[in-house]
């Protein structure tokens, strides 16, 4: 019998197959209990109600018995068993709420692959008890940089992916993903319709085209960039952050005073003058920014969110693969003629979020946290942002 050649297409695949090749059931469960995995649920759980077995998971047949099917990210199938979504979760805490439930419960581990394994959930709830300092927690993803080489590394659409690098980080979750349909179906749905009020492709449509048009759909900050560079205030910082701020309070007011600004606009956009002001201070502190370097626009902010809307638009069903893809490959080509490397870019990106996320309270906590991911970033050898070049 001659050995199977099989290249894994992740690291945590990589683990996976090497446990496989030695048939080493604890090595298995060992290195399930460090990722992330997308078990199918009912897309209608009250549909399911008469299947008295497991209402909570969609199950398959493999041979005689009935399994719920889960699946690592590196060989998600294209779309879940029939009538169900991909529920992602960390593997080693969902295993033990199973098994709390239903420990003889079979788990069929990427099934039709070959790194296929049935897993018997008390027997991997037992290991996770028994090896605490072996268990990772979703926290432990976030901030490291994760690839799939069965997805874009170079080209165009890589290069789009790759502008929203920060989000992908922050959440865990390899950069150079379109996700798969049906991906956290019921949540995704749930929190576009909460945060942007969009239920349908239509919606879905008229948000991403606003994102992408930002000089005709402008947003407070961007109106407050374009003040600055129009005006030449704080263009060149001095070294006494009162001094150019007030420089470009004064650019903004006089705006502001133009264009008979109502009162609630002018107070929030000398509000969003300052905190550019104080944060480029903070990224020139921390050489994010050259010592003289200023942030000219925060599109990018803009057009990452696009990006992530455009997979998750693909993961809700309201458009195919190509029409995402296309999408990601245009807001990619905006970064590329606005911005001349990545570390401009992530700048930008930076000065946006924590505006738009920070001002209430959290700023000092958001960019710590985007100056991590910043470095991380522009130094890791296996980050994108190392390996491809932005234009």
């Amino acid at each position: 019998m001659g050995t199977i050649v099989w290249t894994a297409p992740s690291v945590e695949e990589q683990e996976l197959w090497n446990a496989q090749q030695r048939d080493d059931k604890n090595a298995y469960i060992a290195a399930l209990a460090r990722t992330d995995v997308f078990v199918a649920r009912p897309i209608d759980a009250s549909a399911k109600t008469g299947f008295r077995k497991d209402p909570y998971y969609t199950l398959v047949r493999h041979g005689r018995k009935q399994m719920v099917p889960v699946y690592t990210r590196g060989v998600l199938p294209e779309q879940p068993p029939e009538n169900s979504y991909w529920d992602k979760l960390m593997f080693p805490q969902w295993v033990q709420k199973v098994a709390a439930r239903r420990d003889s419960i079979q788990l069929l581990i990427d099934g039709g692959t070959p790194l296929e394994r049935v897993v018997n959930a008390g027997e991997a709830a037992a290991w996770v008890k028994q090896n605490p300092q072996r268990v990772l927690y979703l926290h432990d993803l976030e901030g490291v940089i994760r690839v799939l080489t069965n997805e874009p590394q170079d080209g165009e659409l890589a290069r789009g992916l790759a502008c929203n690098a920060h989000l992908s980080v922050t959440n865990g979750r390899p950069w150079n993903t379109m996700e798969r349909p049906y991906v956290d179906y019921p949540d995704t749905v749930r929190r576009n319709k909460q945060l942007w009020f969009i239920s349908g492709p239509v919606e879905w449509q008229n948000k991403i085209d606003k994102l992408l048009d930002r000089e005709q759909f402008p947003w407070p900050a961007d109106s407050v960039f374009s003040i600055r560079m129009e005006s030449g205030a704080a263009v060149r910082p001095t070294e006494d952050l009162d001094t150019d701020t007030a420089a470009l309070t004064e650019a903004v007011n006089a705006w502001c005073d133009r264009y008979a600004a109502m009162p609630e606009t002018r107070r929030d956009m000398v509000d969003i003058a300052e905190w550019i002001l104080r944060l480029e201070s903070w990224m020139r502190r921390d050489e994010v920014l050259p010592p003289d370097g200023i942030v000219q626009t925060q599109a990018v902010f803009h057009w990452a969110r696009c990006i992530n809307m455009a997979r998750e638009g693909y993961a809700c069903g309201y458009w195919d693969r190509t029409a995402g893809q296309e999408i990601v490959q245009h807001a990619g080509r905006l970064c590329g003629r606005t911005y001349e490397d990545w570390r401009q870019l992530s700048a930008a990106y930076i000065i946006g979020r924590v505006i738009q996320m920070g001002r209430t309270g959290r700023a000092e906590t958001l960019y710590a946290q985007s100056l991590t991911r910043h470095r991380v970033l522009m130094r890791d050898p296996a980050s994108p942002w190392v390996r491809l070049s932005l234009r």
